[in-house]
Formats: C-alpha cells, sequence, structure tokens
C-alpha cells in the first residue's frame, strides 16, 4: 500500500523517503522518514546469520581435511 503525501495528498511507494510527485519528505505515524531509517536495520540483521553460517562452514571443512 503506497503512502500517501502529507503535502499534494498524492500516493508514493512503500520504499521512497520522498514523495514522488512534490519531493516532500514523507511521513510515518508521525515521524520522517530517511534512507538510513528505511534501509539500515534489516541489512544489519540479514548478514549476521549468513556471517555464523559461512563460519560454521569453514570450521566443519577444517575438521575434516585434518581429520580426514
Amino acid at each position: 500500500m503506497p503512502r500517501i503525501c502529507s503535502k499534494c495528498q498524492q500516493p508514493s511507494p512503500m520504499h521512497d523517503f520522498v514523495c514522488s510527485h512534490c519531493e516532500a519528505p514523507l511521513i510515518d505515524n508521525g515521524e520522517l522518514l530517511s534512507a538510513l531509517d528505511l534501509n539500515g536495520n534489516s541489512s544489519k540483521l540479514k548478514i549476521i546469520p549468513t556471517i555464523v553460517v559461512l563460519i560454521v562452514v569453514a570450521i566443519i571443512g577444517l575438521l575434516i581435511k585434518f581429520l580426514s
């Protein structure tokens, strides 16, 4: 569902942080949106499990190599 701009009342996509029509800053639940707010936390949370999996795979690979 798109966000409605408080300035021009036009819909903008959910991933935008400024209105695609009048370029006014978009507000969500009374808070000004920014690119850092939209992208910051989710990417950090996704990379941690990836790093853990890579470490586990590396340890298993080393154990197989040394125990063979």
